[in-house]
């Protein structure tokens, strides 16, 4: 593959998140979820992989949604078994949103293959480049989420 100047580097990166999008279009018609239920269940595995926790404020402000949409997406996602909410362990008065096993294993099977032919790919590379990758990738979501 021949070099590419930084706008093609960043227009290949845009192709990639359009066709991460159609794999979650198409995760989302398969497993009857709401675009915007899967996008909760991603923040909140990525939540559960840093060892984060979630509140359904957080989580909602983070969708962009009010109060009662955030309800509603909660209870959709607890009622299909891939969310549970529970009292905070050292302050009963909060909740705490969390991914159930099941949820985990529903995305593992739709989206593994693709994780796992992407770290396959990334293992290829010499450690310093997939270094550079990492920290590129990481920069950029830096500078998309600044917008």
């Amino acid at each position: 593959m021949p070099p590419h100047d930084s706008e093609s580097t960043v227009h290949l990166l845009r192709e990639l998140v359009l066709h991460m999008h159609l794999m979650a279009a198409d995760f989302s018609g398969s497993s009857g979820l709401h675009t915007t239920d899967i996008r909760a269940l991603i923040l909140l595995l990525d939540d559960q992989r840093g060892e984060r926790s979630s509140s359904p404020g957080t989580l909602g402000s983070r969708l962009g949604l009010n109060t009662a949409s955030t309800t509603a997406l909660l209870d959709r996602l607890e009622t299909r078994g891939f969310v549970r909410r529970e009292r905070h362990p050292t302050d009963r008065r909060r909740v705490v949103v969390s991914v159930t096993d099941h949820a985990v294993a529903v995305g593992r099977d739709f989206f593994g293959p693709t994780i796992d032919r992407l770290t396959t790919i990334l293992d290829g590379y010499p450690r310093r480049d997939a270094d550079a990758v990492a920290r590129f990738v990481g920069d950029a979501v830096a500078a998309v989420r600044e917008r």
